[in-house]
Formats: structure tokens, sequence, C-alpha cells
């Protein structure tokens, strides 16, 4: 379900489908508006705080909880730089480093232009070519602080 319309009218439209008060709801309120809207903004967390009679903390931690749940829109290109065991070791936190550096934000965190997001994984399951980022759908093994840079320019 999208909408083209403005917050205020997203949110009446899905409240109108569910039953006010009704706690169990929420996760599945959560995600229409997301899927709506991209993420989840602020000012919909309260709104659906009210509507089901809990505290807007109570919304809040649900949606912190859960990793689908995006409290910024999403970026253009999800950059992951695995932390796992083989990948820490072949000197994944150095790669961490230079791409905070060249994009200038932290694990958790959009740029600007919304055109990246950097993440940290568990793993990658590339553990034979660690260390490992991850940018969309393209994997990139053996990497080095050195070829932070390549790998942000092939993927413009």
């Amino acid at each position: 379900m999208t909408y083209t319309c403005s917050v205020e009218e997203t949110m009446a439209g899905i409240l109108g489908h569910h039953t006010a008060g009704k706690k169990e709801e929420l996760i599945p309120i959560l995600r229409e508006i997301q899927n709506a809207l991209g993420y989840l903004p602020t000012e919909t967390m309260k709104k659906v705080s009210d509507f089901l009679n809990l505290t807007p903390s109570r919304v809040f931690g649900v949606v912190t909880y859960y990793a689908d749940f995006r409290l910024a829109p999403e970026a253009k290109k999800i950059v992951r730089v695995c932390r796992g065991p083989a990948c820490h070791l072949t000197g994944a936190k150095r790669v961490l480093d230079a791409m905070e550096a060249k994009l200038g934000i932290h694990p958790g965190e959009n740029s600007a232009d919304q055109e990246y997001r950097l993440e940290k994984t568990t793993c990658s399951g590339a553990c034979a070519v660690a260390p490992v980022v991850e940018i969309n759908e393209n994997t990139y093994g053996h990497m080095t602080v050195q070829k932070v840079q390549q790998i942000l320019s092939d993927n413009k």
C-alpha cells in the first residue's frame, strides 16, 4: 500500500483500518506506516501511541527493538562493513574507520544527502575473502583502506 498524500492523510487511512485501543495491532500498524512513508517519523509514533492507548516510550521501544523499523528515510546505498571474527582479524576496524571518514557518518547514520547509510554487520558469510564490505547487492572482499575510495566511486 503506497500513499502519495500528506502524513496526516496517510495516518488517517491506515488507522481507519484498525481498532482503536487494540494493542496487538501495534506492529501491523507500524509496518503499514513504514511501507507508506518509507520510515517511521516521530509524529506518527505519537499518533499510534494515542490511538492504541500506549505510552510513546512503549511504541518507541518496539520500533527500536526490531531491526526492520527505520527512524530515518532509507538511503539509496547501504554500506555494510562486516565485523565478524574473520573480518575483525583481517582489518575490518581500519576499513570501517576509513568508511566513516570518507562518508562523514558513523554506523547507523545516513549521509545528509540520503545517498549512503553506514552499518556494521556481524557476518557477511564471505570469510574466505575477509574483510568484506557490501554495498547494496555488491560484495567486495579483501578490503583495504586504500580500496574504500574505489568501491565508493564504483557505486555512484
